[in-house]
């Protein structure tokens, strides 16, 4: 129970047999010619005789000492190759690749030269799997566009999805940490007078790099610019088109992922299009995965960190690389329940038990008021209820848990639990809340919101927070999902990934009178509101600290200099039944 130890010993297992030597850097060239900084370690010793199976690792941090994280797949007889995207990385200039870093623009071409580079090499038996977290999942996913059949499997840790599935583009609107993360990668610094709470909150946008760090910054500008999923970000859209993928992932994430989202859409795309086994992980984690017992304040238990990650990890690559019989591809779907502190299975993800039940959004016109009379309700209107009325000024927006002068270094925080009763008391958030249940009632799956509301703006966000309310009154958030009113015509609204998403706008008519309908995806999670608690839906039209506040405009968000205030009204009657759906297992 406690120690997977003698698992490892099992003969689906590849033993540690061998040491391992390095070839020394060499440059892969991409198409374009630029030198990609390679190293490649092999089995040595002990009978140890190739060709291999390789594992690859394309990555931006560094790839110096990144052996001592992978030196025991080649103890078990892989090769591994180390690779270092292109003008990356600043903090280990000996290996660095060659070129510019542009977020994600060169990714697929460079992961298709590499792997064609890898099954040239007389060490190469053809056959090679991929790994790794965040950016160094995308380019695992970057680099299965190729159609290379020597790419038999992936595992993608807390991996990014594309731009407007994940990050920057989260709902249409543009994730603040993003611009952490670009300076951080770029090895900028602020300048001295400059905290990342004025540096945040700079208008334009589109002069913040300069505002920052005295400079401009080509690759900002070019993220700013480019607000739809134009024909600058389709080369490195891998949910197009609906071919086959042929290969395998074993996926790896957790609830307060702030890439969770990325997760989320690549099981999905796999769920439809993979031909092989494919394989989720999902625990109550942050970006850093499987290290945290407690985050927050909030425990999960002292089964929240599971001892076999990286024993799933080699029976994958040994059922795949070398055809060992381990079964590694069951179950398909193993996530943590929170609230309950339980792992579970399942055959499917989200799992076939779980049924969809409604929860109506029900006030008498003063949801938003801090003595709330929002209710969610499992009886629809049946005929008129008064509008919830509010104002949202993008100046003083709802904020999130935590601002980013508080961060010492670069960690996804944004979706990690948070007592959210303080900010759901103010007066642009409504709330709309259960009474409490009469028994435990355990949810696991995607969750949509469907919205009835009216504004006199052109455009604005729709945020929808879940909370699990204890009898105590802390409102405990454990998932969210936002739109952009001007994408809400979306072909996906749940993982904005098949069809067309955030390809065309349309801004709204600005007359207050008018109803317009919204369906929101909410991020995917599995909890039990245990009895006595209770379900609460809360509202809101931006996360400061998440991502940038709408400007109300309508206009460019890049441009816009000064935001406009705004009036909201969330409807709930017969006619326009707002409400949420939960998934619900029996």
């Amino acid at each position: 129970r406690f120690t997977p130890i003698a698992r490892w010993r099992e003969p689906g297992v590849s033993p540690a047999r061998h040491g391992y030597r390095g070839l020394g850097k060499q440059m892969v060239r991409a198409t374009d010619g630029t030198g990609l900084a390679t190293l490649v370690y092999l089995p040595d010793g002990n009978g140890a005789q190739g060709p291999f199976p390789t594992i690859f690792i394309r990555t931006p941090y560094g790839i110096g000492n990144l052996i001592g994280n992978y030196w025991h797949y080649a103890a078990r007889g892989y090769a591994v190759v180390l690779q270092a995207t292109r003008g990356t990385s600043f903090a280990d200039p000996e290996n660095r690749s060659e070129g510019e870093w542009w977020p994600v623009i060169h990714e697929p071409a460079d992961g298709a030269a590499a792997l064609e580079w890898i099954t040239k090499q007389p060490w190469s038996n053809g056959q090679v799997c991929m790994q790794g977290g965040s950016y160094v999942g995308y380019t695992q996913w970057t680099a299965s566009m190729s159609g290379n059949p020597a790419l038999k499997c992936l595992v993608p840790e807390v991996s990014m999805g594309t731009v407007f599935s994940d990050q920057p583009y989260m709902g249409g609107s543009f994730v603040q940490g993003m611009a952490f993360y670009m300076f951080f990668m770029l090895d900028k610094r602020l300048l001295p007078n400059r905290t990342w709470s004025e540096v945040l909150h700079h208008r334009p946008l589109i002069d913040l790099d300069n505002f920052a760090l005295g400079e401009n910054v080509p690759q900002w500008d070019s993220m700013m610019v480019h607000t739809t999923n134009d024909a600058y970000w389709a080369g490195q859209d891998w949910y197009r088109g609906t071919h086959p993928r042929n290969f395998s992932a074993l996926m790896i994430s957790g609830w307060w992922d702030d890439d969770f989202p990325g997760t989320e859409g690549n099981w999905a795309l796999m769920s439809r299009y993979g031909v092989g086994p494919q394989r989720l992980i999902v625990g109550p984690w942050k970006h850093g995965y499987n290290v945290d017992r407690a985050l927050n304040g909030y425990s999960f238990g002292p089964d929240a960190v599971r001892p076999d990650i990286w024993l799933e990890k080699q029976r994958w690559y040994d059922f795949h690389l070398k055809g060992l019989r381990n079964q590694s591809t069951e179950p398909v779907a193993t996530y943590f329940v929170l609230g309950s502190n339980k792992w579970r299975t399942a055959s499917a993800w989200p799992p076939k038990e779980a049924a969809p039940m409604k929860w109506y959004l029900r006030s008498d016109g003063q949801a938003s008021r801090v003595v709330t009379s929002g209710q969610l309700s499992r009886m629809a209107p049946a005929g008129e209820e008064p509008v919830d009325r509010y104002q949202y000024d993008p100046k003083n927006a709802p904020p999130n848990w935590m601002s980013f002068d508080q961060m010492l270094r670069w960690e996804d925080v944004q979706s990690f639990p948070y007592d959210m009763k303080d900010i759901e008391a103010r007066p642009d958030v409504v709330t709309f809340t259960s009474e409490p249940l009469d028994r435990d009632l355990t949810i696991a799956g995607e969750l949509t919101a469907v919205l009835y509301a009216s504004t006199d703006v052109k455009d604005t966000d729709w945020w929808i927070h879940v909370s699990d309310v204890d009898p105590r009154g802390a409102s405990h958030r454990i998932t969210q999902g936002m739109i952009r009113a001007r994408f809400r015509h979306n072909e996906d609204p749940q993982h904005h990934i098949f069809g067309a998403n955030f390809q065309s706008e349309r801004l709204l008519s600005g007359n207050p009178d008018e109803v317009v309908k919204y369906e929101i995806g909410i991020r995917s999670i599995a909890n039990t509101f245990k009895k006595g608690h209770r379900i609460r839906i809360a509202i809101m039209n931006a996360v400061d600290n998440y991502s940038f506040p709408n400007s109300n405009t309508g206009e460019r968000e890049a441009f816009v200099t000064e935001p406009v205030v705004a009036r909201m009204g969330i409807h709930h009657t017969a006619r326009y039944p707002s409400h949420v759906i939960l998934p619900v297992l029996e």
